[in-house]
């Protein structure tokens, strides 16, 4: 992009103040200009802008345009990363969690996270499970941090949990003020250290396939889902179900007719 003259003077006018548009809004309103004067119509396509914006950064580092949208805010989503002031820097770090959570030495050291069917639902999916018995407990609530937070509150009501990890989404930023020294944040971008979480997601969407409605199915069934997956054998747990792990119950002998 070589801007220069008009074009130019347009593009700083946009990104500076009062409006201070981002670059999908600055080509959208590029294009909604009208012509002068006989002259075409100025257009810039946003991959366009964005190169644009590099190349002055980098020409000039001191006049920056654009700094995105962590930069026009007064806290990050994610947080946790030097003078940041995210959700996540008031919970403390994977890295601070006891090792017996980390090599699943006993029950009651928890992951949760969210499901969706799609991105326009109400509600959410919430998936919380033991890392030791992999037992699931499941419920629907609203997608908002208030609503989930109140909602894991409800699944974990009368159970005596130790540690409780979650990831950097937003959905988990009211955690804080209800689990405060059991609450463990993972790294950025570090699926894999909820890893049972993940696996168990993955069974879950045969049952809530992705681009259906989660707000089209009741309790009951999400307390089937749940019954369902908590009584299926599983290889990691020698050939038993988690709930007779997390609960110690004994499966019944085999009777031969």
């Amino acid at each position: 992009v070589k801007a220069q003259g008009e074009l130019l003077m347009q593009l700083y006018g946009l990104f500076d103040e009062p409006l201070r548009l981002s670059p999908e809004g600055v080509s959208l309103m590029l294009c909604r200009l009208p012509a002068n004067r006989g002259k075409p119509r100025l257009s810039l396509s946003t991959p366009a802008i964005y190169a644009w914006l590099k190349r002055e950064r980098m020409s000039e580092p001191s006049c920056v345009l654009w700094r995105g949208r962590s930069g026009m805010r007064t806290t990050t989503r994610h947080g946790s990363k030097s003078s940041d002031k995210g959700w996540a820097a008031k919970a403390q770090s994977i890295s601070e969690r006891s090792e017996r959570a980390n090599l699943r030495l006993e029950r009651h050291h928890l992951e949760c996270d969210t499901l969706w069917g799609r991105q326009r639902d109400d509600n959410r999916l919430l998936v919380i499970l033991d890392r030791k018995s992999r037992y699931v407990r499941l419920g629907s609530f609203k997608k908002n941090a208030v609503a989930t937070a109140m909602g894991a509150k409800s699944l974990l009501e009368g159970s005596n949990f130790k540690t409780l990890t979650c990831d950097r989404g937003g959905e988990f930023a009211r955690l804080p003020q209800f689990f405060k020294d059991k609450l463990f944040v993972c790294h950025a971008y570090r699926a894999d250290e909820r890893g049972s979480c993940e696996n168990v997601n993955r069974w879950l969407r045969e049952f809530f396939p992705r681009g259906t409605s989660i707000d089209s199915y009741s309790d009951d069934y999400i307390a089937l889902v749940q019954d369902f997956i908590n009584r299926r054998p599983r290889k990691i747990l020698n050939g038993l179900t988690p709930y007779e792990i997390h609960f110690a119950t004994p499966r019944s002998p085999t009777l031969r007719t």
